[in-house]
């Protein structure tokens, strides 16, 4: 496998795409890109996907998130300053439906029981036609356990340590498709579910994706006075995963919600509010989605 000297780690969630431009010999990140995953518009989660390739054909999901990949790819590299015809190695770590979407196959067999898969991947194949790389670069698609238990775990499972650690051990990743990884004995169980896309802002009033402008923590200093965490340090646009969860812990704290989820005093909390009455808050509809994530990861 050629590697040049810079290359491209991806990552295909079903909300969110992530790409880096990294550094082949130190494997330091250069830049890095993040987008709303451009085949939302044609289903929040993968089972929703996978009906409309059954009614429409696959073909618009992959041109979709081809061109997606593309446009970030030149987006890195002309803010690192990088030529991306030096790039000659990409990897792409994803859901099994989503490594299917981007290789260009159907994902159809994966809708309907004994759920097939036209490929476990883990093997490496020509860039697309377009894509903005060398143009013998090659793509290394990291290998799926099943038909709903990705790449994307594989890589995780990786790059936890979780190989090597000490037994039981338990990794879990939690998004739009929640999965959880037992190792025991030597063993490793695994089993996925559709969580939906509320722990990565999706669906949310004042939901977004983990970018510059998103609360990511929010903590209490007293009773009623709390200290938010923005990415990016500016001013406060909106919600990510973990700043939703942080912000439904303190309404618990404090007793602005009760234990069934319900807000007590109005139907939004807001956490900052402007003189004319823009801000960033969560509502009772925010916290139901949340409450039917977290339900789906527990069962």
């Amino acid at each position: 496998m050629m590697l040049g000297r810079i290359g491209v780690a991806i990552d295909i969630g079903t909300t969110t795409v992530v790409v880096h431009l990294v550094e082949m010999k130190s494997g330091a990140r250069l830049k890095t890109a993040s987008r709303l995953n451009a085949q939302s518009p044609y289903g929040a989660d993968i089972t929703s996907r996978i009906q409309y390739c059954i009614e429409n054909g696959h073909e618009l999901l992959t041109k979709l998130i081809r061109e997606q990949i593309s446009s970030m790819i030149i987006e890195v590299c002309e803010t690192a300053k990088e030529n991306y015809n030096d790039i000659e190695s990409i990897s792409i770590a994803a859901n099994t439906v989503m490594q299917h979407l981007v290789v260009g196959y159907s994902p159809n067999k994966m809708g309907v029981s004994p759920y097939k898969t036209t490929s476990l991947f883990g093997q490496m194949l020509p860039a697309w036609e377009g894509m903005p790389v060398n143009k013998n670069a090659m793509i290394y698609y990291t290998p799926s356990i099943s038909a709903f238990v990705g790449g994307d775990i594989t890589a995780g499972i990786l790059a936890a340590g979780i190989d090597v650690a000490p037994e039981p051990a338990l990794f879990i990743d939690v998004g739009t498709n929640g999965e959880i990884v037992l190792k025991n004995k030597g063993d490793y169980i695994c089993c996925s579910t559709a969580a939906g896309p509320a722990f990565e802002g999706a669906e949310i009033d004042k939901g977004m994706i983990a970018e510059d402008g998103a609360i990511d923590h929010l903590w209490l200093i007293s009773n009623d006075q709390y200290n938010i965490s923005v990415i990016g340090g500016g001013e406060p646009k909106g919600l990510c995963g973990s700043g939703l969860l942080d912000t439904l812990a303190m309404l618990l704290d404090t007793g602005a919600v009760d234990e069934t989820g319900r807000l007590l005093k109005d139907s939004k909390y807001w956490l900052t509010k402007s003189d004319v009455g823009e801000g960033v808050y969560i509502s009772a509809s925010d916290i139901r989605k949340l409450q039917l994530a977290k339900a789906a990861i527990a069962a």
